[in-house]
């Protein structure tokens, strides 16, 4: 009896189980892409980070930057890089205040 339901309707299963199938696949593709964007875009500010660090460290103030250029928030290497362009440009009350918006948030002890 089942075998024969899956005969008369066999096109509509296989499409059925063909969609699943293609959605499944289109998900894993979708989480991938955007991982791959994330981690990209993670890579593209600890870069930057370093960058500034350099360009700040060749003046004659040192840079203490153990850990600085491997965090994985981004929004405190967003404040890192900021900060440090600031402090190319001269503009020493606005490094402060994103060094400090930096400071405020919460690490993870190494």
């Amino acid at each position: 009896m089942p075998w024969e339901w899956l005969t008369a309707n066999f096109l509509t299963v296989v499409l059925s189980v063909g969609l699943a199938v293609l959605g499944i696949i289109g998900g894993i593709v979708v989480a991938l892409t955007f991982y791959l964007k994330s981690k990209k875009s993670l890579e593209k500010l600890r870069k930057e980070v370093m960058a500034g660090l350099v360009a700040v460290s060749k003046g004659e103030v040192l840079i203490y930057q153990d850990g600085l250029p491997e965090l994985e928030d981004k929004k405190k290497l967003r404040l890192i890089r900021d900060g440090l362009k600031a402090t190319e440009k001269f503009k020493h009350n606005k490094a402060i205040k994103k060094f400090q918006k930096a400071l405020t948030r919460a690490t993870i002890p190494s």
